[in-house]
This record gives C-alpha cells, sequence and structure tokens, in this order.
C-alpha cells in the first residue's frame, strides 16, 4: 500500500512539474506561421480560439485571465513571437496543460500575488491620506470660522505660496455643508470618529431616537445644534437633535452626516453635511511607481526619451487609419494607438473601457476625429504615456497600464455589456430578467467603479467609470431589488407580473434574506438615509409587487405616496435621481417637488421602467429599473391621496 501510495505521489508531482515548464513555442511548426490581427478591442479567450483555429495549434487560456481584454495589432508576424509578446505584455506565461499537448496561458501566482499587493498598497495609502484630510479639516475648523476660510479662499494672494493640497483643503472647507461636517465630527471625541473608519455607517441618538447605535451625549446634542444654527442651517423651532447618522463611503470618498433636529411639537427638520476626502491630485502615482512591486516593470520598460525620439513616418507610409471600437473612442489608449500607428509599429496593449466621471457620452479628450497632425499626435502622446509601462521592441509597441491592478479586476466582461449594449442601441425593451442577470453576475470591485469610487492614480486621480451605454448608475441603485428577483422561480415571477403581491411568509430562506437586503440596502451613495428603517422591523404584512408605469415618476410617486401616512417619513428611492426632493401635504394633496424634474409619457416604449416594490410596516422601498435615461428639467406635480 506504501508502495502505491508513493508512486501515486511521484506520477502527480511529475505532471505537475510538467504543467509548470515553459513551452518552446517557436519550435512548433504550427506556429511559425504568419498572422496578421487587427484587434483593437478583445478578450484573451476570443484572441486566442483565432489564433488556435487560423494556426491548427492547441491552445488556450485559463479562467481567471480569459475575460482580459486585450489590443493587438500586427501585420505579418509568426504565430510564436504573437503569443509570445501577449504574454511578456501582461507577465503571463506559457504553460503545458494537463494533457501534456496544449498550450495554456496563465497568470503567474507571484504576479496574481503582486497584483493583490499593489492593489492593497493603494487602498492603505489613500485611507492614510483621508484620515489625514479628515484631521487636518477638523483642526482648521477649529481654529478659524467659515467666514475666515471663505474670506481666505477667494483672497488671491493667500495661495501664492500654499501648495495644491492646502489650497484644496481650504477650498472644500469653504462651503457651509463641509464646513460644519467637519466641525460637527470635532465635538465628538477621538474613539468615535476612529469607528468611521471601519463601521462606515452608524448613528448616534438622543433619547428620542430608538434606533441609534450609541448615545449622543446631551452636551454634544447642544454644541451641535448650536453649530446647525450657526450656519443657518437650522431654524429657531427645533430645540433638540434627535440624532446624526454618520455615513463614510469608500467608494465615493465622501463623509456624509445626517441631522434630524426635532421642535417642540414633533416635527422633524432634516439636515445634512458632507466633505469630501477625495485626493485633487495625482500624488499617489509616485508612491505607487516607486515601490519595489513595480521594479519589475520599471526594468521592463523603455526610456521614455527613446520612445520620444522615435520619428514618425511619412504620412503616405503610415499605416492606414483605424476605427476602434465607441467606448474606447478619446481614451488614453486611442491616443496611444495612433501614436504607434504614425512610427509603423506594431501594438500590444491590455485595454479597458476607462472614461473619466466628468467625461460625458459623446464628449471626448480628443474632439477631432480626423487624422492628427503630428504635432497633435505626439503632445498627446505626451500626455497619455505616463500612465503605461512602455517597452519598444524593434518595430513592436507593448504597454500595460499602470493601474491594471485597478481596472483588471474591476473591469465588466465583453459577454456582458454587448447583448445589453446592441439592444439598447437597436431600441429593443430589455427585459426584467435580463437586467437581473447582468446586475448579479457583477462583482464588488465592479459596482464600485460604476459609482465612480475607484480613481486612476495616473490620472490625476479622477474618477472613473465603465464606458458604455447601460445606464450603470441605475444598476448600482436598483442591484439589491434586482438580486432579489433573480432569486425568484418562474412561478413567482409569473405571479406578480400578473399584479399580484408576493408574500414575505411565502418566501424562501434565502428570498427572505434577499428582501430584507433590498429593504435595507447597503448604499453605495448616500441618497437613502437609513433612519426610518431600523434593522429591527418584525417585517409584518410584508410583501412585494412589480408595477410597470405609463408615466415618468408621477405613477411611480403616486403609489409610493400610498404607503406612507405622513410625507416627511416618505422614502424614496429612485435610481439614478438624487435628492434635493420635498414632499409636502396640503388639504389631502400630496404635492412632491423633484428639483427641475417634470413628468412625462415615454416617447418610446423601451422608455418604460419596472417599479419594484418592497413593503413592510406600512413603509416602502421603491426600485426605478429603466432602460432609457429620464429627461431632467420641470418643477411640481399635485398628487391626489387615496
Amino acid at each position: 500500500m506504501r508502495v502505491l501510495i508513493a508512486v501515486l505521489l511521484g506520477v502527480w508531482a511529475s505532471c505537475g512539474a510538467f504543467t509548470q515548464e515553459t513551452p518552446d513555442l517557436r519550435a512548433d511548426a504550427r506556429l511559425q506561421e504568419s498572422l496578421s490581427l487587427t484587434e483593437p478591442l478583445i478578450s484573451l479567450r476570443d484572441l486566442i480560439q483565432k489564433v488556435q483555429i487560423q494556426t491548427g495549434a492547441p491552445l488556450a487560456v485559463a479562467p481567471e485571465i480569459a475575460e482580459d481584454k486585450i489590443c493587438v495589432l500586427v501585420s505579418d508576424k509568426p504565430a510564436y513571437e504573437v503569443l509570445n509578446r501577449i504574454a511578456s505584455s501582461l507577465r503571463y506565461r506559457w504553460q503545458w496543460g494537463t494533457d501534456g499537448k496544449t498550450y495554456v496561458l496563465r497568470m503567474p501566482a507571484v504576479e496574481r500575488q503582486r497584483e493583490r499587493d499593489l492593489y492593497q498598497l493603494a487602498q492603505r495609502n489613500e485611507l492614510q491620506y483621508q484620515q489625514e484630510t479628515l484631521r487636518q479639516a477638523i483642526a482648521l475648523t477649529q481654529q478659524y470660522s467659515l467666514q475666515q476660510i471663505q474670506e481666505a479662499v477667494n483672497n488671491p494672494d493667500f495661495f501664492k505660496n500654499a501648495d495644491r493640497e492646502t489650497r484644496s483643503l481650504w477650498t472644500r472647507l469653504s462651503t457651509s455643508s463641509a464646513y460644519c461636517a467637519a466641525r460637527a465630527l470635532g465635538l465628538l471625541p477621538e474613539a468615535v470618529r476612529e469607528r468611521i473608519w471601519t463601521a462606515h455607517r452608524f448613528t448616534l441618538g438622543s433619547e428620542l431616537a430608538k434606533y441609534a447605535d450609541a448615545p449622543l451625549p446631551p452636551a454634544i446634542e447642544r454644541q451641535m445644534l448650536s453649530l446647525l444654527r450657526a450656519m443657518n442651517m437650522n431654524d429657531e423651532e427645533s430645540q433638540r437633535l434627535k440624532s446624526v447618522e454618520i455615513i463614510y463611503l469608500p467608494c465615493s470618498q465622501w463623509l456624509n452626516l445626517h441631522f434630524i433636529a426635532v421642535s417642540e411639537a414633533g416635527i422633524e427638520q432634516h439636515l445634512t453635511g458632507a466633505i469630501s476626502l477625495s485626493r485633487w491630485d495625482a500624488s499617489q502615482r509616485s508612491v505607487v511607481e516607486s515601490h519595489a512591486l513595480c521594479k519589475v516593470w520599471r526594468e521592463w520598460q523603455t526610456d521614455f526619451a527613446e520612445l520620444r525620439r522615435l520619428p514618425a513616418a511619412p504620412r503616405a507610409e503610415r499605416k492606414p487609419p483605424l476605427t476602434i471600437p465607441e467606448p474606447l473612442q478619446g481614451s488614453a489608449f486611442d491616443v496611444l494607438m495612433n501614436w504607434a500607428r504614425s512610427r509603423n509599429l506594431d501594438l500590444y496593449a491590455d485595454v479597458y473601457r476607462v472614461r473619466p466621471e466628468g467625461l460625458r457620452r459623446g464628449s471626448r479628450n480628443r474632439p477631432e476625429q480626423t487624422p492628427l497632425e503630428e504635432e497633435a499626435i505626439g503632445a498627446h502622446f505626451e500626455w497619455v504615456a505616463p500612465q503605461f509601462w512602455l517597452r519598444l521592441e524593434g518595430d513592436t509597441l507593448m504597454a500595460r497600464h499602470k493601474d491594471y491592478y485597478w481596472l483588471r479586476p474591476s473591469e465588466i466582461p465583453e459577454r456582458l455589456l454587448r447583448p445589453l449594449e446592441a439592444k439598447i442601441e437597436r431600441r429593443e425593451r430589455i427585459t426584467l430578467d435580463e437586467w437581473a442577470d447582468f446586475a448579479t453576475a457583477l462583482t464588488p470591485m465592479q459596482l464600485e467603479r460604476a459609482t465612480g469610487g475607484l480613481r486612476l492614480n495616473h490620472l490625476s486621480g479622477e474618477r472613473i467609470v465603465h464606458a458604455t451605454t447601460i445606464p450603470m448608475e441605475m444598476i448600482v441603485h436598483t442591484t439589491p431589488a434586482l438580486r432579489f428577483w433573480a432569486s425568484l422561480t418562474p412561478a413567482q415571477r409569473a405571479t406578480v407580473q400578473r399584479g399580484d403581491p408576493l408574500l414575505l411568509e411565502r418566501l424562501s430562506p434565502i428570498q427572505r434574506q434577499r428582501f430584507r437586503e433590498a429593504f435595507h440596502p447597503t448604499p453605495l451613495t448616500p441618497c437613502v438615509s437609513q433612519a426610518f428603517f431600523s434593522p429591527s422591523m418584525t417585517f409584518r404584512d410584508a410583501h412585494f409587487t412589480l408595477f410597470v408605469p405609463e408615466y415618468w415618476f408621477s405613477e411611480s410617486v403616486r403609489r409610493l405616496g400610498e404607503a406612507e401616512a405622513r410625507p416627511e417619513r416618505f422614502q424614496m428611492r429612485v435610481a439614478g435621481i438624487a435628492p434635493p426632493y420635498s414632499i409636502t401635504e396640503s388639504e389631502g394633496r400630496l404635492s412632491i417637488t423633484l428639483g427641475a424634474t417634470p413628468f412625462r409619457e415615454p416617447s418610446h416604449p423601451t422608455d418604460k421602467g419596472y417599479l419594484l416594490s418592497f413593503i413592510a410596516e406600512g413603509k416602502e422601498r421603491a426600485y426605478m429599473v429603466y432602460q432609457t435615461v429620464p429627461a431632467i428639467a420641470g418643477s411640481e406635480v399635485e398628487l391626489p391621496r387615496r
């Protein structure tokens, strides 16, 4: 028996060692075939399949990297060279498959760990920056009044010798909302403030608040109430402070304080203070680039001076212009590709659908759609080059985005994006099942990026989002509801589609959990306060309904209004539409004002959304799933109470 075990272990060890060997692709006659590939945006899986079909060689890619997106623009190069350079540009490795015949592209364990370590390094550095920013903000508000800060910001001489970080801190504290948030946090004990970075969301309350996580000492309550009055954020009628909800959103890097003040008559007033803790420059770039983790990349890259000296080919001899997919147009990759083609270089690069949060659809970093003149190509390349590790080998340029450790795990696969994008382009209605399948397939990092929560260190710290026609803000807000919908059986979906409610008591344990998660969502944005939705709720009379509104918002608001007895306790969660909005009641009529938003009839069937409503104990949490972003422009509407 011992001999048999030893033999089996020896066979297993030899197989494992065999799969770790790096095969010589050049020795395979099939991979001597010349390839010409023009793939500006393709997954590794699809690319390797194409090469396999053209060469007949058995090729595969490990599942963990199969969805990676890559650009390969090559002309008449041997297949083995193409495959080796793909691996080199990504720091992946070709290995033998378990059958000893298939070439498999894998991410080595050391590179997997490097990616994790770089991400954690950036996260730690960012958290330290935010903690220090908050400490400095609190110290400033304790030393200067809001008026003094505003006067300083408006005085050009004050900032003459100040660095950018100092200017940004004073500027962000010059609003009453930010000043109030920092000053109020300064009133709290240090131990309470430290809780922000771990709890992310908690409530301090006086004896008036039964849902508080911790008590609000009377002395601090009085000081905060005086602060709100000094900021002209609170009227004289409010005599008590019921609660202070502190919300730290790591994804958006905002710190929000939600105050509830109460008058002697019991009328509540909701007030909000918020301060941004985000980095206003690219100072984190040097921290990551100079770290030992990036030594392999620093040694791999070509000196930029050598790239700068590379002359452009005569225009008549250049490779023809290439139309790239819309999500990449105007991106840093677009500029990189134009520069490479102007030098007649083959190009290998990892590609991401990256769009800075402020860059709207149709707006581009490079507005010209015609071929750029040489001076413009060079100037734009100077701007984007610091975003990449670049290596020049003969007539080939290889590029790896320096923020790949953020981008690769937060990139949504093309197989998920393209079917919905195609329907949107054709103006075909996307079903609720399709929305649910899409939302449930997303990872936390992909959702975080959809909020603009990821910042590219090499884009001056700009927040980035997914470059897609899919309304990702809506997906972020409605994911809890869509996950609940995904948990339902076909029979249950048919029940609610007929207009019948789905009772909580008849749901399975996992469906009940999804219901509670939708009713008590962990927000990615600060749009909705949790104050009225206590986790201790018994979910009496809880049920779920689905509604397809005939009019944008007006019908939705009417249904929502029926669920609440008091307008001031009305809670509304409409994806993509953030406060401020106000709700009042007069002579039996409910009046809602959504800033300057009119209600309109859909102009196309795809404009109609789905209203997913979760009701319990007379309260309602509603989610609007829509395909076409509603027009925002109008005022107020009065709706009858029934």
